[in-house]
């Protein structure tokens, strides 16, 4: 296992040291100690994650040792929230997002270093107002501040009133609101998200569906005239319930209420964001977290700040003898304003320090309601100098790379970086054929001097249509790119309020910004650091990994047991995939074939499980019981005798030839078979034809580099089956891919990690593929003919036998800088060292029995063709 870690010393000065931890399962804090040591520069011995001492025996991989922890030498961390408090959240405002416990007595709001809920607002008093919080009360006075203090827009003074919970207290420009004590993790809408450690390094959090408030219709409530001398006194009016006008106008604030409610409901606040992230312990985080799934009605809605705005409610007054009765909408006050990114490119501009602020609680939004499957983020900064600003933002799963970027973070923070992923993201828009379920968000900071590159204006330009969106920061509105179609720009006397700008007109000017602090920021992305979306399917635990030689039972490799075994059988269709918790799983190519698609992104495993399946049926046939052509396949396996063509990648011609000779093939069989089965024929007295499996690794660069190629493997997927010839195709692109006819009548289809729903369901009907953690290459599911879906772990040819020295675990450092530099690549040892791999071995001792057996080997399929396949004597 990985996890990223964060060493404090014992004066917590300075960013810290971040750390690499590699470690193999069931390591504990002693093994990594002294290495955390040396990597913050002390010699403490005391170690604390938040208020939670760590002990030799605390295990690395397991709360609180998991992704993203931050590690104090000598010093407490910062606790967690307490269950048995009441809660005050700062759910607006230019320092938002925090949440203060509250104890008995009083408490002071304010500037001051003596308040007890100090706040960086600068509309603030420095003692602004005080709470007094006694048993199932709370009470709030003003201090004499310069602003004023108001709950629910009534004005404060110094005698204290109540401050029902829920209700919005205004200090300066800060908006706060009181909870009761709850049980936490247990919000009090939704009745949680169930999590689970899985020991290494990482949380599994499964979605709950949480209610939401329905959609209030425009409402419109037409004012009935009073006759002239019938209005009756207010006693008798409230003793009949008011009068008719009286009644419709409270229908009306009833309506404007609902409204409020569901505009503030579906927006959440800084504060709940922050407590829907950080709470990771039993029962879970609460239904907000990553509730904004693709389709979600408000995927890609920012909000931005606090502001009035026209309500749906609409109040007619009666007709006058001028003409009909004036239409008044009434006002939604200190509601969430909001912005979709998904059809606009949204600028932010002004004073760095209060734009970074807001850009922060716009990027921790898109990071709390979106899952790392729905949402990719990547950060863009014009000057190495300020990438700093954004150091917080490396925790956050959603800036991992999950399509074979070539970087550890989806980072640019210098030149060469900005142009690699920008290129990366303009090879997906060039190859987009239709928006994707994941979309993109590409923060830009420096936008105006990022657009000077034409790159960053394709980006721009294109991108929306093909998933990618961009968020653009610069101090001056002026600077920012043309595209922006919505610029917010911070304003007013002290940086606290935006000036909101639509497509050519104003939309709105006296919106408070939702700003939060560096530090909330960092401690958000913590939170969310270890967490990874669990799949939809609760299986027993997998290996973490799988040698195939160990399912296979070749812990003793030698071609005598390779003998004994093909004696035994002789020869078998299955294929041996992996393992799961209970042993192998195989898969019959003749009962669930013929034919075999595996789909994955970049890095997954597909290739490493081709050459598993490969090498696995090569064990269990002699070579003149099975073939293997190798249009396109994994490296390593041109020596093992059953192959009868290897790949020509790079030559049309060759690989034009090759598909070419196994279709002469099949057509010789087909005269062989004359319309009897392949099993059948197998079974009779003319002799057996050994199968035939054709292997192509990547259709997808086939498909794109020798489209008339692929025609030539639709016609071997159409004909091959009945005849003993089955298809083995790996895909990057399953929804591509499986409109191309060679891929499309697989059968037998397993999904190895994938970069989207979409593409799980392609293969396996279900989305589970899409939740496997990148951290497990060859992890995934298989589907049969009988539509049954299998979990398992591939097992592993190409790695090298384990040995003591590989298992003890390392800390290595990590700079942000270099985050988003290509990665170094290790040159892989010829001999010594590590030794020669798994694969190496089992087709040495394959090559090696063959010869003992003594049986000729098949004739070569290409380039020298058209000749055929051996039949082996009966």
């Amino acid at each position: 296992m990985q996890i990223r870690l964060t060493v404090h010393g014992p004066q917590r000065t300075g960013p810290g040291a971040d750390v690499l931890v590699t470690a193999p399962s069931g390591t504990t804090f002693a093994g990594i100690a002294g290495a955390l040591r040396t990597a913050s520069g002390t010699d403490g011995q005391r170690f604390w994650v938040g208020d939670v001492r760590l002990r030799d025996d605390t295990p690395v991989g397991r709360p609180p040792l998991v992704d993203g922890a931050l590690i104090t030498v000598d010093a407490l961390g910062s606790p967690s929230p307490s269950a048995g408090s009441a809660q005050l959240r700062v759910v607006g405002g230019p320092d938002a997002g925090g949440v203060h416990l509250l104890h008995q007595g009083g408490v002071r709001i304010g500037r001051a270093p003596e308040a007890e809920v100090r706040l960086g607002d600068p509309d603030l008093s420095r003692l602004h107002a005080e709470l007094w919080i006694e048993p199932g009360r709370i009470r709030v006075a003003d201090l004499d501040s310069t602003n004023g203090t108001t709950v629910d827009g009534m004005p404060v003074g110094r005698e204290p009133v109540d401050l029902p919970p829920g209700s919005l207290l205004r200090v300066g420009e800060s908006t706060l609101q009181t909870f009761p004590p709850q049980p936490y993790g247990s919000p009090d809408d939704a009745a949680g998200t169930p999590a689970r450690a899985d020991g290494t390094g990482h949380i599994e959090v499964r979605r709950v569906a949480r209610a939401q408030l329905p959609v209030p219709a425009p409402a419109r409530f037409e004012l009935p005239e009073e006759a002239p001398g019938r209005r009756r006194p207010f006693a008798l009016r409230r003793r009949a319930g008011g009068t008719e006008r009286e009644t419709i106008e409270a229908a009306a604030r009833s309506a404007l209420l609902d409204e409020v409610r569901w505009r503030r409901d579906r927006s959440p606040d800084p504060a709940t964001l922050l407590l829907d992230a950080l709470a990771t312990g039993e029962p879970g985080p609460s239904g907000r977290l990553w509730e904004r799934a693709a389709g979600h009605p408000e995927a890609l809605s920012v909000r931005l700040g606090v502001g009035d705005l026209p309500s749906r409610v609409t109040l007619v007054e009666p007709p006058t003898s001028a003409g009909d009765g004036a239409e008044r909408r009434l006002t939604a006050f200190s509601v969430p304003v909001t912005v979709s990114l998904k059809d606009t490119v949204l600028g932010l501009a002004g004073p760095r320090l209060r734009l970074l602020g807001l850009a922060r609680s716009v990027v921790a939004q898109l990071a709390g309601l979106h899952g790392p499957q729905d949402v990719e983020l990547v950060v863009l900064c014009a000057d190495a100098a300020t990438a700093g600003d954004w150091a917080w933002a490396r925790w956050l799963p959603h800036l991992r790379p999950g399509e074979g970027q070539d970087c550890r973070l989806l980072v640019g923070l210098g030149p060469d970086q900005v142009l690699a992923r920008a290129g990366e993201l303009l090879d997906r828009i060039d190859t987009a054929e239709r928006v994707p379920v994941r979309r993109t968000v590409v923060v830009l900071d420096g936008a105006g001097r990022l657009a000077a590159r034409p790159e960053i204006v394709r980006l721009l330009v294109e991108g929306p249509a093909a998933g990618v969106h961009a968020l653009c920061l610069d101090e001056r509105a002026e600077d920012l790119p043309a595209q922006c179609s919505a610029v917010a720009h911070v304003t007013g006397e002290v940086g606290t309020r935006i000036d909101l700008l639509g497509p050519g007109t104003r939309r709105s000017t006296d919106v408070v910004a939702d700003a939060v602090s560096s530090a909330w920021a960092d401690r958000f992305a913590r939170a969310l650091a270890p967490l990874r979306e669990a799949t939809r399917r609760v299986t027993s635990p997998l290996p973490e990994s799988v040698r195939l030689l160990d399912l296979l039972n070749l812990d003793l490799l030698t071609p005598a047991k390779l003998l004994a075994g093909w004696r035994e059988a002789g020869h078998s269709p299955r294929a041996v995939l992996g393992s799961d918790a209970r042993g192998a799983i195989t898969v019959d190519l003749s009962a669930e074939g013929p034919h075999v698609v595996i789909g994955g992104a970049a890095r997954s495993g597909r290739s490493e499980l081709l050459a598993s399946v490969l090498c696995s049926l090569a064990v269990a046939n002699r070579p003149d019981e099975l073939a293997i052509a190798l249009v396109r396949g994994p490296e390593g396996l041109s020596d093992l005798p059953h192959v009868v063509g290897s790949p020509a990648d790079a030559d049309v011609s060759a690989t034009g030839d090759a598909i070419a000779a196994v279709r002469d093939e099949l057509d010789r069989r087909e005269g062989l078979l004359r319309g009897t089965s392949f099993e059948t024929y197998r079974a009779g007295p003319d002799g057996a034809l050994p199968r035939l499996v054709v292997a192509v690794d990547d259709i997808d660069l086939l498909a794109e580099t020798y489209p008339g190629c692929v025609k030539g493997l639709a016609d071997v997927a159409h004909r091959g089956g009945a005849h003993g010839v089955h298809l083995l195709v790996t895909t990057g692109r399953p929804a591509r891919s499986l409109e191309i006819e060679a891929a499309a009548g697989a059968e037998l289809r397993i999904a190895l990690r994938v970069d989207d729903p979409q593409s799980s369901r392609v293969l396996i009907d279900v989305e589970d593929a899409a939740g496997v953690d990148e951290d497990y290459p060859g992890r995934g599911f298989v589907r049969g003919r009988d539509g049954a879906v299998i979990p398992f772990q591939g097992g592993r040819v190409t790695g090298r036998m384990p040995r003591t020295a590989t298992l003890r675990p390392t800390v290595v450092r990590q700079e942000w800088q270099e985050m988003g530099n290509r990665l170094a690549r290790r040159p892989t040892p010829v001999g010594g060292g590590n030794g020669p791999t798994d694969l190496a071995l089992l087709t040495g001792a394959v090559r090696r029995a063959a010869e003992q057996l003594g049986t000729p080997l098949q004739s070569r399929l290409w380039p020298r063709a058209p000749l055929h396949l051996t039949q082996k004597a009966r």
